[in-house]
């Protein structure tokens, strides 16, 4: 079995899209007026979010998350990382994908469990507290104990450049295990002795062809 096992977090480890579900859990536990601008721009059903949406089929990135980010101007860091642990908490009991939360519970002892996610370091460092795992992210600007409302470093479509960064490259010449339901990590998932695809809808299954993988239906 591999030694080094990666995880993605968001729609893989957990349901939630993690970077707006904290911004929502830290709004809300210090009642903040800005929740309900989140609350406007994230909806699902919101107009605003699909005007972001086809700008983002466009040009490929994440625009209303580093919209939205600036919605932390000036909130201190330590506060954020209160929220982040209460919420991880509450993800880990209320919201962890159960098939794989099997994986990850059948894997032999040894070995590191990474989780490899482009949502914000606070929420994911506080996941991989709770299970004993290392993690890369993207990481916040702050200044004074206080976030600058934007990325330092963006995890976005480089998630394999930071695992080099933290593990050295030779991580990729020994087997490794990796799970996402991200196409972006078609790559990582691809160079994996064993890859796990979560699928949110079968019909995503097209997008993986030719990716020798197990697939997860949700």
């Amino acid at each position: 079995m591999s030694a080094t096992r990666i995880f993605d977090v968001c729609g893989t480890l957990v349901l939630d899209d993690t970077t707006i579900g904290l911004m929502r859990w830290h709004f809300r536990r210090l009642g903040l007026k800005r929740r309900w601008i989140l609350a406007m721009a994230a909806h699902r059903f919101s107009p605003v979010r699909y005007a972001f949406s086809a700008v983002e089929r466009v040009t490929k990135s994440h625009v209303l998350k580093h919209v939205l980010l600036a919605l932390l101007y000036r909130e201190e860091m330590n506060d954020l990382n209160r929220s982040a642990a209460e919420y991880a908490d509450w993800l880990l009991e209320n919201r962890r994908i159960s098939e794989v939360q099997e994986i990850l519970e059948g894997l032999p002892a040894g070995g590191r469990i990474i989780l490899a996610s482009a949502s914000l370091e606070p929420i994911v460092a506080a996941l991989a507290t709770r299970l004993s795992a290392s993690y890369v992210a993207s990481e916040l600007e702050a200044a004074g104990g206080r976030c600058l409302g934007r990325l330092k470093h963006d995890l976005a479509g480089r998630k394999i450049d930071a695992l080099d960064e933290k593990l050295g490259l030779g991580w990729r010449i020994c087997p490794y295990l990796a799970v996402s339901d991200n196409l972006s990590d078609r790559s990582l998932l691809a160079g994996a002795e064993r890859a796990y695809v979560v699928l949110h809808s079968e019909r995503h299954r097209k997008r993986w062809r030719e990716l020798e993988a197990e697939y997860i239906s949700i």
